[in-house]
């Protein structure tokens, strides 16, 4: 656990070094949403190959805030050796250096990447940074990103506030009789057509759950995603680095019917590439091929603000 006056961070190593806890001392609130009765104990299990979407939701899924690398997503059709949201929430972690307000871990992946990933905190901020490595000895596709997922309680009745230069519905309906929104077509940000014939505005956090269930894909033109929270006075400020993470997946799962977890939540992934999958990495042209011994990295930080 890391303190200081503004906000309490907790993780777990063991598990991916998944972000459990987000609390300032602000609102008194977690901003996290985290699974009820989640796996949360040391992952031992193989990583599998494939999609593998079953083993995640079942095995590694715990909410909270967790990186994804060397895939940020899905599979492709033909991807067969890589895992659903990369290697680097399922793994166990060793833990570098610790102090009351950043603690620093690192990893192997399967794969053959050295990871190296940061908390700090920094008065009412929490700043994650990532750096990765490719020790694997050859050149390797990726994609990366960050996946906080946060309360919709929290934002009950709030919006996502984001300057994006074009926007779509991900036609990979992982839940069809949930989905709100027409699939595929881009649209005018924030408002989408649904597939009932109405308009709807993308970026609105229900009051109550609702039922729905959808990703939103959009590029963006500025670093500060905002989330307001006017039940609570406050917003949950993002901060972004566009130079590596220009890319938001908006996931909304606002207790669907069909859901294996009762979850009012959404996530702000912000990724490298565009879309879902990454078949949708490649047809834009956005997936990194990255060589041996090469690096990159990436930040995102998250803060409270008290309106």
């Amino acid at each position: 656990m890391l303190v200081n006056a503004d906000v309490r961070v907790s993780a777990y190593q063991g598990h991916g070094f998944v972000i459990t806890e987000l609390r300032p001392a602000a609102s008194g609130c977690n901003l996290l949403w985290s699974r009820p009765n989640a796996p949360l104990q040391d992952l031992t299990e193989a990583i599998e190959p494939g999609p593998a979407i079953e083993q995640f939701d079942e095995s590694v899924f715990a909410g909270g805030w967790f990186g994804m690398f060397p895939l940020a997503g899905i599979p492709g059709q033909t991807d067969t050796d890589v895992a659903m949201h990369g290697e680097i929430p399922r793994v166990v972690w060793d833990v570098t250096n610790v102090s009351t307000t950043s603690v620093a871990c690192r990893t192997r992946t399967p794969s053959g990447f050295d990871v190296e990933r940061t908390i700090e905190m920094d008065g009412p901020t929490a700043r994650v940074s990532t750096k990765a490595r490719n020790r694997s000895g050859i050149a390797r596709v990726i994609t990366w990103g960050e996946h906080p997922c946060f309360d919709g309680a929290v934002s009950a009745g709030g919006r996502v506030s984001a300057a994006v230069c074009k926007a779509f519905i991900t036609p990979e309906a992982s839940d069809a009789a949930a989905t709100r929104f027409t699939l595929g077509p881009r649209f005018e940000w924030p408002t989408a057509l649904r597939a009932d014939g109405a308009c709807d505005d993308v970026t609105r956090i229900p009051e109550h759950a609702d039922g729905r269930h959808d990703h939103v894909s959009a590029t963006l033109t500025a670093a500060v995603i905002e989330v307001s929270a006017p039940q609570l006075a406050g917003r949950i400020r993002v901060q972004v680095d566009l130079a590596t993470t220009p890319e938001l997946l908006l996931w909304q799962h606002f207790r669907p019917a069909s859901s294996p977890w009762d979850g009012d939540v959404f996530a702000l992934e912000v990724c490298s590439a565009p879309g879902r999958t990454l078949d949708d990495a490649r047809q834009a042209g956005a997936a990194t091929v990255i060589e041996p011994d090469s690096i990159t990295a990436w930040t995102l930080s998250v803060q409270w603000v008290q309106d």
